[in-house]
C-alpha cells in the first residue's frame, strides 16, 4: 500500500511502492501544486535526493458585497483556472466581506460566488505576474416573477416548476 510518512518539517518518504513508473503530485495549502512526472522505481530500489521546490504562486484578494454595498459574510468563492482545471480553489468570505485565495498560477480564472439568498454569479479575471489586491465581487439579488392566471379554470391543472432553492408564494398572501 502507498503511504506518506513525514520525516521532518521539510522531508518526506514514500514507502511500500510496487516497481513501476510514478507521477508524484505534491499539494500543500497556500502553494502551487507540483507534479514530478516519470519517476521509475525498480524492484527493491530506493530513490533519494528528490527535491521539490514549492512556490507560493500568486494571490487574489478582495471584498464581497451585497448589491447595496454591505459586506457579505460566508460567501463561497470558487476560482477555477480556465486552462488548467486542476487549479480550482474554494474559500469563504470573512465577516467584513474580505477574502483571499493563495497558491494560484498565472492565467485566466472563472470566479463564482455562491450565497444563500443571492443568484450564483460568475466573472472572469486575468492573473498576471502581480497579485490581485482589490477585487470587488458584488452579489446579485434573486429575481422574482409575478403574474396572473387567466385561463378561466382557476388554479386547477396548472403546474409550476420552481428551481431548487426557489419558492412559490401566492401574491394575495402578504
Amino acid at each position: 500500500a502507498e503511504r506518506l510518512a513525514a520525516v521532518g518539517g521539510d522531508r518526506f518518504s514514500l514507502v511500500g511502492l510496487e516497481p513501476g513508473l510514478y507521477d508524484v503530485k505534491v499539494v500543500v495549502p497556500g502553494y502551487v501544486p507540483v507534479v514530478v512526472d516519470g519517476l521509475s522505481l525498480d524492484d527493491g530500489e530506493h530513490l533519494t535526493g528528490l527535491e521539490v521546490r514549492l512556490d507560493k504562486g500568486r494571490a487574489m484578494r478582495g471584498m464581497v458585497q451585497s448589491a447595496d454595498g454591505e459586506a457579505a459574510d460566508g460567501v463561497t468563492i470558487r476560482t477555477e483556472h480556465q486552462e488548467i482545471r486542476a487549479y480550482t480553489h474554494t474559500t469563504q468570505s470573512h465577516p467584513d466581506g474580505s477574502f483571499e485565495v493563495t497558491g494560484l498560477v498565472q492565467g485566466t480564472y472563472r470566479i463564482t460566488t455562491i450565497s444563500k439568498g443571492h443568484a450564483t454569479t460568475s466573472t472572469h479575471v486575468s492573473l498576471g505576474e502581480t497579485e490581485l489586491e482589490a477585487l470587488t465581487l458584488t452579489l446579485d439579488p434573486l429575481g422574482r416573477l409575478t403574474g396572473a392566471l387567466s385561463s378561466g379554470v382557476g388554479r386547477g391543472g396548472i403546474v409550476f416548476t420552481i428551481p431548487e432553492g426557489g419558492n412559490l408564494t401566492d401574491p394575495q398572501d402578504p
